[in-house]
């Protein structure tokens, strides 16, 4: 994100501490948000993919569609122009740091010397979304193939655990 020509640094110095609906008009929050989220809804199917006491997941359509439509949704929000439907969202797609910024620590740093900025530019928000989907799949197949699959069962006829006795 840093190495972006149209980057800048959210002057965190400039915004008032108690006043935290003013820390969110910038590249880093847009970043964490997506991370974060996209790691939520993974993890929302990664950890009922079912076992030997269990049904997967993927026998429960109403949760598949419903999670389905929720990474489309937010992928769509990532990824779409400047629209009113992202605009909801308030991602950095718009151009929060532009003339006459409207978001006081914006203003505060643009009165302070700082230069205005371009929004979050398609290209980088594609690569973001690449990384997180990319990341997607390394969890699934780190749990269908590392925690529950043949590297577990190698790792268990290996280490077998003992079972406790208990004396009465």
């Amino acid at each position: 994100m840093s190495v972006q020509s149209d980057y800048v640094k959210w002057p965190a110095r400039l915004s008032k501490r108690n006043a935290w609906w003013e820390l969110g008009d910038n590249w880093e929050t847009t970043v964490t948000f997506f991370t974060i989220y996209f790691q939520f809804i993974t993890s929302s199917v990664v950890f009922t993919f079912g076992s030997t006491f269990r049904q997967p997941v993927f026998r429960n359509y109403l949760l598949m569609v419903s999670w389905l439509c929720i990474y489309v949704t937010m992928s769509l929000v990532l990824l779409l122009p400047h629209l009113s439907f992202t605009h909801l969202w308030q991602v950095d797609r718009e151009e929060f740091n532009g003339p006459n910024a409207t978001s006081p620590v914006l203003a505060a740093y643009q009165q302070d010397g700082g230069a205005p900025s371009a929004a979050m530019p398609p290209s980088f928000r594609r690569d973001l979304w690449i990384l997180n989907v990319s990341n997607s799949v390394a969890v699934c197949l780190w749990q269908k193939v590392v925690v529950e699959g043949p590297v577990a069962r190698m790792l268990r006829s290996r280490f077998p655990s003992s079972t406790p006795k208990f004396h009465l």
